[in-house]
């Protein structure tokens, strides 16, 4: 599972900062190039505007190179501020299976469990419920917290994500139906935590793995943890079920606390 949004680390803004530097260096040469040899080239009879315009042109490089310094020095600090001015992209999507690869290592977890040979309809059923249980815990604590932003064309959606706020029905019933969950899906006072929480896990020699540094929570870490210690199970290898999520869901609680303090 993979979301399509990418937040910042201090590795990533340092690299933000050595563009900068590369860029403000080339800005200044060239326009001191352009400042020196254009009124030449050209002939320029007004030397107060063509000075005017060349101090303007180098006096940006420095500009650009102080900010790329700036970026450099301190990125462990840009990398803490609040990600609010994000654009948010409603179309981008937060959860879904790609290709059905999910529900292929679900169905091995499944035939090797019950030692199936051969997949009744019921089967295949239960195996895509299987496939989603890593976000399943997330998206009930979207649901059962009110954090649903439902779409006005989608009314049978909004209704079923309603049931599963009531448990009257599981998280994955939701995928199954649309098979993806959208930015949109949820509401702006949350989306950005629930992007940070995901992307704060790495995925290293088949395993999730919380991402070093500072970070409220590391969702797919915590998942894999929680499965292995409780569940004697391994990703997509356990169904969902209201207990486990009630047992779970004080990670996602504590992270979204941190979350708020920040």
């Amino acid at each position: 599972m993979k979301t399509k949004y990418e937040p910042y680390t201090a590795e990533s803004i340092r690299k933000e900062g050595t563009a900068w530097l590369i860029f403000g260096s080339v800005w200044t040469v060239a326009s001191i190039g352009i400042f020196i040899i254009f009124p030449i080239i050209l002939q320029v009879k007004d030397l107060g505007v063509c000075l005017a315009l060349g101090a303007f042109l180098v006096i940006m490089g420095p500009a650009f190179f102080l900010c790329g310094i700036q970026k450099f020095k301190e990125a462990k600090r840009f990398a803490q501020l609040p990600k609010n001015t994000r654009i948010k992209n409603p179309n981008a999507v937060l959860f879904g299976v790609d290709d059905g690869a999910a529900a292929e290592i679900a169905a091995k977890y499944y035939c090797e469990k019950y030692g199936k040979k051969e997949l009744t309809d019921e089967d295949e059923n239960i195996i895509w419920d299987w496939a989603y249980d890593e976000i399943s815990y997330l998206l009930a604590w979207i649901f059962e917290n009110g954090y649903y932003n439902p779409e006005e064309t989608e009314p049978d959606l909004a209704e079923l994500a309603g049931k599963i706020a009531r448990r009257e029905a599981i998280p994955s019933d939701y995928m199954n139906y649309d098979a993806s969950f959208f930015e949109g899906n949820v509401k702006d006072e949350v989306v950005d935590f629930v992007n940070e929480y995901l992307e704060n896990s790495e995925f290293i020699k088949g395993h999730h793995v919380a991402k070093s540094g500072m970070i409220i929570g590391a969702y797919f870490a915590e998942v894999e943890a929680f499965a292995k210690e409780r569940l004697n199970a391994p990703l997509l290898g356990f169904p969902f079920t209201w207990e486990d999520y009630d047992a779970f869901k004080g990670h996602i609680d504590e992270a979204f606390a941190k979350y708020k303090s920040k």
